[in-house]
């Protein structure tokens, strides 16, 4: 495995001075290791105490970081993904959730009706046979608006500006990203969103709109890829309070702040 592993390597070097090259990058690849594992070694009978310091400060650049085989943790079914516009193509689906993980509940009448609209949104009349999902950490997808091509990126977590036929627009919150499979045996990309409210205040010292994150049902919570065609990304932040430490956001308070001074240079 180690010759297999050096073997790839050679290429990449500078080929004058390959033992040095390849020493350096084995040591980096040990510490990195070393770091992961909290400072412990089975080899030696306690851990380093300049590792465990180390691990302490570097904590963060390690947090979320996973290994793949590939560069990416692309979903092996990603060519199963039928499109459900000719607008969107090359559909790609990165970092799958453990059944374990996911909080929301699919096996409910309102699920599955929201569900059976959002087939219904781009003219598919699906009998919800397969009560099978796999969800995503994000998604992305190439989007043709006519004259051009652009690649787009959906995140869980993300906050978009949804403009439907029932509803004026409003803001709301990616809460899953999931694909299900079709009683034609297709399998077909939605989005799950939890929706904001605009309760008419600013925030007394930014001046900017405050919106509070609901879980209500009185909106459809799930979309088909299709309403990407009339969303925007917008910029929202959490309005901490001391329950908020570090990144680590108290979401028992559910105000939000629309960050009206975000803007996307060109």
């Amino acid at each position: 495995m180690v010759h297999h592993i050096f073997k790839n390597m050679v290429p990449h070097t500078n080929r004058k001075n390959i033992e040095f090259d390849l020493l350096k990058r084995y040591t980096t690849l040990q510490s990195i290791r070393h770091l992961a594992d909290g400072g412990f070694d089975s080899r030696y009978s306690r851990p380093s105490i300049d590792f465990i310091i180390m691990f302490q400060d570097s904590k963060y650049l390690f947090k979320d970081w996973f290994i793949t085989k590939d560069l990416l943790d692309i979903d092996n079914k990603e060519s199963e993904i039928c499109s459900q516009s000719n607008n969107i193509q090359n559909i790609k689906l990165r970092k799958p959730i453990p059944s374990y993980k996911q909080m929301i509940k699919t096996d409910t009448a309102l699920f599955y009706s929201d569900l059976a609209l959002a087939y219904q949104n781009f003219r598919y009349n699906a009998s919800l046979v397969n009560k099978s999902y796999n969800f995503y950490e994000y998604t992305s997808y190439i989007q043709n608006n006519g004259y051009s091509e652009v690649k787009c990126h959906l995140h869980k977590n993300n906050v978009v500006a949804i403009h439907t036929n029932d509803y004026s627009e409003g803001y709301a919150m990616i809460k899953a990203i999931f694909k299900h499979k079709s009683s034609n045996g297709s399998y077909y990309l939605f989005i799950y969103v939890d929706w904001f409210e605009d309760i008419s205040r600013k925030h007394i010292k930014v001046n900017c709109p405050i919106f509070v994150l609901r879980q209500d049902t009185s909106r459809c919570k799930i979309f088909p890829l299709t309403i990407m065609d009339g969303v925007r990304k917008t910029h929202f932040v959490h309005d901490c309070n001391t329950g908020c430490q570090d990144n680590n956001h108290d979401l028992e308070h559910n105000q939000y702040l629309n960050n009206i001074f975000f803007f996307k240079a060109i």
